[in-house]
């Protein structure tokens, strides 16, 4: 079965490091964002998601 691991935020780009002032508010804006960002670019991942499933059940 192929998957793929991701983190909070895209690779390669600059996210909240821990210690930096406003690091939980950063940390929760970026991941909500980067989720944002996967569901937009997986619909039907969306659409299931929305039916109460968890993200890491699917295969994308």
């Amino acid at each position: 079965m192929e998957y793929y691991e991701i983190g909070p935020s895209p690779w390669g780009e600059e996210c909240a490091q821990i210690g930096e002032d406003g690091y939980n508010a950063r940390a929760r804006a970026e991941c909500r964002a980067f989720i944002g960002q996967i569901l937009r670019h997986y619909p039907a991942l969306n659409a299931r998601s929305k039916k109460g499933g968890r993200a890491e059940n699917y295969k994308i």
